[in-house]
This record gives C-alpha cells, structure tokens and sequence, in this order.
C-alpha cells in the first residue's frame, strides 16, 4: 500500500468516516468485485439477505468507492492488467476456431502438438482430456473456451447492444436472405 493511500486512509478513519472493517471490506470488495461476500468476510454479523442491502449502502459510500478505486488501481498495475490483454484474450476465445487445433490425417482427426500452437491459441483451450475406451483406443477430448460469452462480452464492452439488469443480454438480429438482397 503507497504512503499516499496510507495517509488518506488514517485521515478518513480518524474523521469517523471509515473504521477498520470498512477498509477492511474496500480491499476485500476490490479484489472479488462480490460485495456481500466482501461484507460477510470483513466481519460484519449478519445474514445473507441482510449483508446484500447493508454492502450496497457501504458501496454508495464515496469514501468507499474512492477506496475501491484505489485498491483497484493497485491490483492492476501490480498484475499488468490493460484494456488491450483482455480484449486480446476475449476476441482470442470469441474467434477462436476448432480446425486451428485439429487436422485430418489418414481418414482420422488428430490434434496438433500443443507446442505448435502459439500461446493466443492455448489460451482459448479450456481442458484437453485424455481417456482410454474400453477397446483400448485412446480418446483426447479439447474443449475451448465459450465463444458465445466471449462474443456478448465484446459487443457489450463496444456497445454493439446492452446488457440488461437481470443478467440477461437483449441481441437483435435481422435475417436477410442474400439472395434477394442482391
């Protein structure tokens, strides 16, 4: 923690507008981003309904949310953390594409040696699982990471539609046949 956020916070303690499980709370909520969580693990008694509207009044307070902010700025610069990795990594899964890891080869579907993929297209594998069958013929399962979440995530971060409240992404799509648009 910077001098500079050690001084604001002694200030802000010493005013009486945050105590130590508030902080406490801040740097927990920072890192986890779950608000009732961060209230339960802070310290606060409490039920689970009740630590959902007591977090919320917390995050509303400005001396928390500046807190947040700051903790958060601190787990970003520590983790190198930019706009532009994790759009890479989401665009990397939203447009990854399965022949990328496969090729066929004497009538058979094998994969390419994972040293031979670059690490854009390793970080689209979500597990690759090797099992045998019960005639003795070894079966390697590649599983890739959601495209569908990867492509909403995109096009909510460029506005190409909004999420809704209830977690729920509204997408319009227009068919048009091709061959009479022509």
């Amino acid at each position: 923690m910077k001098k500079k956020q050690k001084n604001k916070i002694r200030r802000l303690k010493k005013s009486g507008e945050l105590n130590d499980r508030m902080v406490l709370f801040a740097q927990l909520y920072a890192k986890s981003g779950n608000a009732t969580q961060s209230y339960i693990d802070a310290g606060y008694a409490t039920t689970r309904k009740s630590a959902r509207a007591n977090a919320c009044r917390l995050i509303a307070n400005d001396s928390i949310q500046e807190l947040v902010q700051s903790y958060r700025s601190e787990i970003i610069k520590k983790y190198e953390v930019t706009q532009d990795k994790i759009l890479t990594e989401l665009k990397t899964v939203a447009f990854s594409n399965i022949r990328d890891y496969l090729y066929y080869d004497d009538r058979k579907v094998k994969l390419f040696k994972i040293t031979d993929l670059d690490n854009l297209k390793t970080s689209a594998i979500k597990s690759v699982k090797k099992s045998t069958s019960r005639t003795g013929r070894i079966i390697i399962a590649l599983e890739l990471y959601d495209k569908a979440d990867a492509l909403i995530k995109l096009g909510e971060y460029l506005s190409m539609w909004k999420a809704r409240e209830s977690g729920e992404t509204e997408i319009h799509v227009t068919m048009v046949d091709a061959r009479k648009a022509s």
